[in-house]
């Protein structure tokens, strides 16, 4: 989209994640821009994963190749999980082959979280 803090997501799997201090934040959404290229390939897909260190992670948005498409925005509202010191975001994907007809992959572009 921009180029501004893009990851492209590929292999299978692949994952991104980090950990950042929302304990003390309230109203936190997580704003991105998304590009999904899977050729049509149903079991490609991309998870959004998030939650406190410690616990399973929540599944808090999914795409796959009925998304497919120019980048679009993504807006999250992160505030119905418990905002904690250690709060984990992943991007993760499964399926993605980055040698099938052109690829199968998640670009993630323009990550931000926002809090008052």
């Amino acid at each position: 989209y921009e180029g501004n803090n893009s990851f492209d997501l590929r292999d299978n799997p692949s994952r991104l994640y980090r950990n950042i201090n929302l304990s003390v934040r309230s109203n936190v959404r997580l704003q991105f821009y998304l590009r999904v290229t899977t050729e049509g390939d149903k079991n490609t897909f991309l998870e959004l994963l998030v939650g406190p260190e410690g616990y399973p992670r929540s599944v808090a948005g999914k795409w796959s190749y009925v998304d497919e498409g120019d980048y679009r925005f993504v807006d999250i509202d992160l505030s119905p999980y418990p905002m904690t010191e250690n709060f984990w975001i992943e991007f993760k994907c499964t399926g993605c082959n980055p040698y099938w007809q052109g690829g199968h992959r998640f670009n993630v572009d323009d990550v931000k979280v926002w809090a008052n």
